[in-house]
């Protein structure tokens, strides 16, 4: 599901977690509503903070607000490190990870990035991660950390930067849906069912002008959104959330769903 609203193009790519995406136009008025919290991350990279945690609730756009931040990391030249779901989280791993950013070419001041989205594979980690491992990274290496708890992993505020993500204001949702082409008389309903979330508001527009390109990236959970709009329904979506994870089966006992499964192909493992 998209998780932010940004205006696709027409073009396939791959995201820093591997999965088939959309690429994001450029960033010159294409990012919607997340502009004073992108200037602000970037300002906090720039001025040398090395704790950097990103807190909001599921679907209000962590993951996009990080790959706008790489977006940027790119155009400066700046070193980073996507930490990938695929990637073991253990000392050794983060630690290599570490090194070969320290030892990336270019000046030695230069900033190195560190993005790790879900701090949750990690909290078997956390002591040692905040006691050891932050401890030891040079000063030239921010870690960004977007996780779903207000609460940064580390103690005291003096150590690091913390944002907050709200969902969207009305302005900006109603902005986004212009850009993703929904008609108008369709959009005072998207947002008064979306309250602000743009996963929600994305899943919607997918659903009322989907692209040519995004309509093969409409998964069953952005489907699922759409047809449980419910006042209960919506609260029932908002508990969800604080959930770690929300896979579709979760979802379908939520709400005792009865849509029929797909059939597994032969050979093949859910």
């Amino acid at each position: 599901m998209t998780s932010a609203c940004a205006t696709p193009v027409a073009q396939e790519a791959r995201s820093p977690r591997g999965r088939a995406s959309l690429t994001l136009a450029p960033p010159e008025g294409a990012f919607v509503g997340r502009d004073r919290e992108l200037g602000e991350l970037v300002a906090a990279v720039t001025s040398g903070a090395r704790r950097i945690w990103i807190a909001a609730a599921s679907g209000v756009g962590k993951t996009e607000l990080l790959g706008q931040l790489v977006g940027r990391c790119r155009e400066r030249g700046w070193r980073y490190h996507w930490l990938a779901r695929h990637e073991p989280t253990t000392p050794a791993t983060l630690r290599a990870i570490a090194d070969e950013l320290i030892r990336a070419p270019g000046p030695s001041d230069r900033r190195r990035v560190l993005v790790i989205d879900d701090f949750a594979r990690l909290r078997a980690l956390e002591p040692w991660f905040v006691e050891r491992f932050l401890p030891m990274l040079p000063a030239e290496l921010s870690v960004v950390i977007a996780d779903r708890s207000a609460a940064p992993a580390w103690i005291t505020a003096a150590e690091g930067v913390a944002l907050a993500l709200a969902p969207l204001a009305e302005a900006d949702a109603r902005r986004y849906l212009a850009l993703r082409g929904v008609a108008d008389d369709c959009r005072a309903e998207i947002i008064a069912a979306a309250d602000g979330i743009p996963a929600i508001l994305a899943a919607a527009a997918d659903a009322a002008a989907p692209p040519p390109a995004a309509r093969a990236f409409i998964d069953p959970g952005a489907r699922f959104y759409l047809q449980h709009d419910t006042d209960d329904h919506r609260l029932a979506i908002a508990v969800l959330a604080a959930a770690r994870t929300t896979p579709y089966e979760l979802l379908e006992l939520a709400f005792d769903a009865r849509a029929p499964r797909a059939t597994p192909t032969p050979g093949c493992r859910g």
